[in-house]
């Protein structure tokens, strides 16, 4: 089943958007598959739904952004799931959200918390994927090392 819905996330993607309150309950499921299929659908969602373009009306953008925030506040609390494969599954997924500018910036300290939190994981592949998230978060948005910290917090203050 969690090929299938992924998959099925991948092509018709607003299908699932339009049905993802009964899917949201598999989070709670012991069956770390299912959760790990959630991470990705959420993530397709994101990336293919809502998105705004200049067919989309006030109204509808507005909704689109308080859904997006809410899943992302779905896969975040995802960096403390049970099973080492749903959290390299979400920081993958939040690599590529970072990639297409998907994270709006306010959001940016929680996510680099949640990162720095997973480079102590028991689990090695976690500590890789938590390195590779920092990696990408630190290149594409220019928060090096040497960077002003005022000028770090205006650029997060902007969006």
């Amino acid at each position: 089943m969690a090929k299938f819905v992924s998959k099925l996330s991948k092509q018709a993607p607003k299908a699932l958007y339009l049905n993802i309150g009964l899917l949201l309950g598999f989070f709670d499921c012991e069956s770390y598959l299912l959760r790990r299929a959630l991470i990705k659908i959420l993530s397709n969602i994101i990336q293919k739904v809502l998105i705004k373009d200049d067919q989309t009306d006030e109204n509808t953008a507005r909704i689109y952004l308080m859904t997006k925030m809410k899943f992302l506040e779905l896969l975040m609390k995802r960096f403390l799931d049970k099973s080492s494969y749903c959290r390299v599954k979400v920081m993958k997924v939040f690599v590529k959200l970072t990639e297409e500018n998907m994270i709006p910036r306010h959001m940016y300290l929680e996510l680099f918390s949640n990162v720095i939190g997973r480079f102590k994981d028991q689990t090695v592949l976690v500590r890789k994927g938590s390195l590779k998230l920092f990696h990408q978060m630190i290149i594409i948005f220019g928060l090096i090392f040497n960077v002003n910290i005022k000028d770090g917090e205006r650029f997060l203050q902007r969006n």
